[in-house]
C-alpha cells in the first residue's frame, strides 16, 4: 500500500488560482516577497517582479481554509522578518509552515507566528549550513528539499539531527519521479501538476 503522501500545489500565487485550491482544499506553497523599489509585500515566482514590488496581493490568503507554506524569497529588505510575521498574523495566517533559504528569517519568522518551520535544502552546501547551525535555529517541523539531492541517507540524517517528520520534494510532477522520492522517504510532493498527483495517489491509498 503507498504510504499517505501530502500533495503542495507549486507556486499558487495568483487570485484565481488560490480559490480554486482553497475550495477544493488544496494544500499550497506562495512565494511571498517585500519589494525594495515599491516596499510592500506580493506574492510572486519572479524574483524580479518581487523585488520590485509587483505581484499578487496577500490579501486573498486571509484566513485560508487548507494547508499553506510561506516561501520566503529574497529577504534581504530592512525588518523582512517582522514585517512577514506582522502581515501574516494580521491575515489571520498563524500556524502555518514558513520556509526558505535563509534559514534565520525562517528560523525567526516560525517563532514570531507560531508556525512549522520547514528549511530549504537545494544542495549540498546549504545541507552543509543546515547541520552546522541547526541548534541556534528555531527547531525543524521538516524540509523542503530539491528533489536531485534527495536521498535515504540524507532523510534519515535530517531526522536523527532534528526529529523532523516532514520532508517535502521539489518540484517533482510525474507519478514516476513522484514514487521515487516517496521511496527514498518523502512524506510530500511539491508539484505543478496538483490536481493529477492528488487523484493518482487517492487512488492508491
Amino acid at each position: 500500500m503507498t504510504p499517505e503522501i501530502t500533495i503542495v500545489a507549486h507556486a499558487v500565487n495568483s487570485d484565481s488560482e488560490t480559490q480554486f485550491c482553497a475550495q477544493e482544499g488544496i494544500f499550497i506553497e506562495t512565494d511571498l516577497h517585500k519589494g525594495i523599489i515599491i516596499k510592500r509585500l506580493r506574492r510572486t515566482h519572479n524574483g524580479f517582479k518581487g523585488l520590485a514590488g509587483f505581484g499578487s496581493s496577500l490579501e486573498p490568503l486571509k484566513g485560508y481554509p487548507g494547508d499553506l507554506i510561506a516561501d520566503l524569497n529574497h529577504p534581504i529588505s530592512r525588518n523582512y522578518a517582522d514585517d512577514v510575521s506582522k502581515k501574516l498574523i494580521s491575515l489571520g495566517l498563524t500556524g502555518i509552515s514558513i520556509c526558505g533559504l535563509d534559514f534565520q528569517v525562517v528560523s525567526d519568522v516560525s517563532k514570531l507566528t507560531d508556525s512549522q518551520a520547514i528549511y530549504t535544502l537545494n544542495g549540498p552546501n546549504k545541507i552543509k549550513e543546515f547541520l552546522t547551525n541547526y541548534q541556534n535555529l528555531t527547531p525543524a517541523s521538516g524540509f523542503s528539499i530539491n528533489h536531485p539531492v534527495v536521498t535515504a541517507e540524507l532523510i534519515a540524517q535530517l531526522k536523527q539531527v532534528s526529529g523532523a517528520d516532514i520532508f517535502y520534494a521539489w518540484l517533482v510532477d510525474t507519478i514516476e519521479g513522484a514514487k521515487k522520492q516517496i521511496a527514498q522517504g518523502i512524506t510530500g510532493i511539491i508539484t505543478n501538476e496538483y490536481v493529477m498527483m492528488r487523484q493518482a495517489f487517492a487512488q492508491a491509498a
